[in-house]
């Protein structure tokens, strides 16, 4: 059979037992026989997919957070301090949630983060965080489906007595 060109700087031999890839870019090149080449192409296929994995994986954990506050808007209630993170989950419109609430004064009064979101059968979900006497602080988070609202409120025996405005963080 005649040499065939497999590509720049490569010959093949093929249709002999014992044939051979030989590589014209380096001298000092050794020939691959023919049946070794497929297992070498196997080889940097499973290398080159164990790269982009760990690529893919190393990605996936600098996922950057979203911060977020109550503080200055329609939520937000003197005595109450709510912040939080939020970053989007693997499913559309599901987000992993992070809320941290403050009892900022001394009035005998608890702080509350009131957190709306909706529920897998399209309904409401409110999920609370609080926190009760001055400089208390709780954090929780949660697995919600957007969008999400936040609302500040301060507690009297554990009853909402006067809250700020829901306020959309998602």
């Amino acid at each position: 059979m005649t040499p065939q060109g497999a590509g720049v700087g490569v010959r093949a031999v093929t249709g002999r037992p014992g044939a051979v890839i030989e590589s014209g870019l380096n001298p000092r090149s050794t020939p691959v026989p023919v049946t070794t080449a497929p297992k070498i192409s196997a080889a940097l296929a499973a290398a080159a997919l164990l790269t982009v994995g760990l690529f893919a994986q190393t990605a996936g954990a600098a996922v950057a957070q979203n911060p977020w506050t109550a503080a200055g808007t329609v939520a937000d209630v003197a005595g109450v301090q709510a912040t939080g993170t939020w970053i989007a989950a693997a499913e559309i419109h599901t987000y992993s949630v992070g809320a941290t609430v403050k009892d900022t004064a001394d009035d005998g009064r608890g702080a509350r983060v009131n957190i709306r979101s909706r529920s897998g059968d399209g309904g409401e979900v409110l999920t609370s965080v609080g926190a009760s006497g001055q400089g208390a602080v709780t954090k929780d988070s949660f697995t919600l489906i957007g969008p999400v609202t936040v609302q500040e409120c301060l507690t009297d025996g554990g009853v909402d007595v006067v809250c700020g405005q829901p306020f959309r963080i998602i």
